[in-house]
């Protein structure tokens, strides 16, 4: 049963005339008529009785208007929320991501211009924001990674770095150095990320690379909790760059490490040949604006 005849049916249901709803259609009344019955030979009933010059719907007729009519309406509702989708007033944005600090104020700005786009976001580790893509849980993520990924479409943002976070008594012996390296690591108490975080891993490799293993006394999935306990004198931490700007605590000192060691690309991913929604689009366009104007204010302020 073909959208176009249900047309056709139903125009000859409100005129009650095969000439009128013929010419109402733009068609001619003999292809019409025609049209009506490969209609009825479908469906295994007559639609129509014809008395004389009038004609009049059978109980089959009026069934299948009240179903048409259903599934017209059906149709302009959802003709009308495609409209919505396509032009970024609805939709949902499905994300997953593993650099909190990064993304919230993106996530902000993205919800004033587009306050109809329900946003789904979830933080967790590199790890499992890339098999929530995999199995369709997420639709984008954003992840610190720099391994190669074949089943995922890659989108660099930036290269991350990182600091080491603590007071000044914990970093008395390290005052002098501009630029940390992992062995520097070795006697400090650590407070860290999980080993099934990227951002742990890539520090546990590169300390293996140096022939040491790191053992921190303290493990926290937050970068609340980390911060928290470097404030506190407890235990020194790492943290990426950006956020580490964002730390006004008079009692904490950061020292960089050397970008050789300690460096993270920060990227979009999302299922390599997906086509992706216009939520997850927008999204994807925002952030890549600001983290171009986030590249070209940091070259300015270095030079």
């Amino acid at each position: 049963m073909e959208i176009r005849h249900l047309k056709y049916f139903v125009s000859v249901y409100q005129t009650l005339h095969f000439s009128r709803a013929a010419e109402k259609l733009g068609i001619s009344q003999p292809t019409l008529s025609q049209q009506i019955r490969i209609l009825e030979d479908e469906i295994g009933s007559r639609l129509f009785d014809r008395v004389g010059k009038k004609i009049y719907p059978t109980q089959a007729g009026e069934l299948l208007y009240q179903t048409s009519s259903r599934i017209f309406n059906e149709l302009s509702g959802f003709e009308s929320k495609l409209k919505k989708l396509q032009g970024s007033s609805e939709g949902t944005l499905r994300l997953g991501f593993s650099c909190n600090e990064l993304i919230t104020r993106v996530l902000i700005q993205y919800n004033h211009l587009h306050p109809g786009i329900v946003i789904q976001a979830n933080i967790k580790s590199t790890k499992e924001t890339i098999e929530d893509i995999e199995e369709n849980k997420k639709e984008i993520g954003v992840v610190r990674s720099s391994y190669h990924l074949p089943d995922l479409t890659s989108i660099p943002l930036y290269t991350e770095h990182f600091s080491l976070i603590a007071t000044k008594d914990i970093l008395k012996d390290l005052q002098k150095k501009k630029v940390l390296s992992i062995c520097d690591l070795v006697k400090l108490p650590l407070a860290l990320y999980p080993s099934n975080f990227l951002v742990r891993e890539m520090i546990n490799d590169e300390a293996e690379k140096q022939g040491f293993t790191i053992d921190p006394k303290f493990e926290f999935s937050t970068m609340n909790s980390l911060i928290k306990f470097a404030e506190s004198g407890v235990a020194a931490t790492i943290l990426p760059e950006p956020f580490v700007r964002e730390i006004n605590s008079d009692c904490v000192t950061c020292l960089p490490f050397a970008t050789e060691e300690l460096s993270q690309l920060v990227q979009i991913v999302y299922l390599k040949g997906r086509q992706l929604s216009k939520a997850a689009e927008l999204f994807v366009d925002l952030l890549k604006e600001q983290y171009r104007e986030k590249a070209e204010s940091e070259m300015v302020f270095n030079h």
